[in-house]
């Protein structure tokens, strides 16, 4: 019951999100929405990124951007570490 002169809600589901007519959540980003990179600072390939724990150049990397696109996120497999590396511009 909604009090007067005030817009009825629509009550969801503990945990639910609000839908538009085609099913999807509201405020999603559509998966087929084609994404521009330019300006992205792009991961140059070279010599191996250095651990900054053990400084072993055993390296893999995990992501080409990291919590920031100017980051690439690595993992050591000496010691198993996951660090970011700065990207050079």
């Amino acid at each position: 019951m909604s009090a007067p002169g005030r817009p009825k809600r629509e009550l969801l589901p503990l945990g639910g999100t609000a839908r538009s007519a085609k099913g999807a959540p509201i405020g999603a980003v559509s998966t087929t929405t084609a994404i521009d990179v330019a300006g992205i600072s792009p991961l140059r390939r070279g010599a191996p990124v250095a651990c900054p724990r053990c400084g072993s150049r055993q390296t893999q990397l995990l992501s080409q951007f990291g919590s920031t696109a100017c980051k690439a996120h690595y993992r050591c497999l000496a010691c198993l570490e996951p660090f970011d590396y700065f990207k050079p511009h």
